[in-house]
């Protein structure tokens, strides 16, 4: 009886390994190869922050010109005092400093960067059209209760469009 109860074992052993090596590259070819490669819009690290970056309200175009629409999330009056944006390994591509007071009550909506309503001269990494880059986009604010320099901070995902 012990023969019967090792050749199992040893079959297992064997084949088992063998077996989960061909379930993982297959897995890993799914994903890499056969998956649908489409860039997902998405905005990423603004939760639960006072001032955001407002999910699918952004576009990216080839030559780097950037919009996106920012929210007062406070209960309070905020003043956007700087905006930096990022590529994907943090390495800062173009900031700015409103020359006038930008002021959002709560609830409110306005649009930085190219043809918004503040930051006009905001830039993303240039990227060939259909990429899917990360950007990431830090905002400096203040507060009526007495913040100073918050700052939000975060990432889009953004597939690049010509403009």
């Amino acid at each position: 009886m012990k023969r019967k109860g090792q050749s199992a074992t040893e079959y297992l052993m064997t084949y088992g390994w063998a077996l989960l090596a061909i379930a993982i590259v297959g897995a890993l070819l799914y994903m890499y190869v056969f998956s649908n490669k489409e860039c997902i819009k998405k905005v990423d690290g603004f939760k639960d922050q006072g001032v955001v970056v407002v999910p699918n309200q952004y576009q990216v175009y080839t030559n780097g010109s950037i919009v996106f629409m920012v929210e007062n999330r406070l209960q309070e009056n905020a003043t956007v005092k700087k905006i930096v944006i990022t590529d994907d390994k943090g390495n800062e591509v173009s900031s700015c400093t409103p020359a006038t007071t930008v002021e959002l009550y709560p609830g409110e909506r306005k649009a930085a960067g190219v043809g918004g309503d503040f930051c006009q001269t905001l830039t993303a990494p240039v990227a060939n059209e259909g990429a899917c880059k990360k950007i990431g986009i830090k905002i400096t604010y203040g507060s009526e209760s007495g913040l100073s320099n918050a700052i939000a901070s975060g990432s889009i995902i953004a597939q690049y469009v010509k403009p």
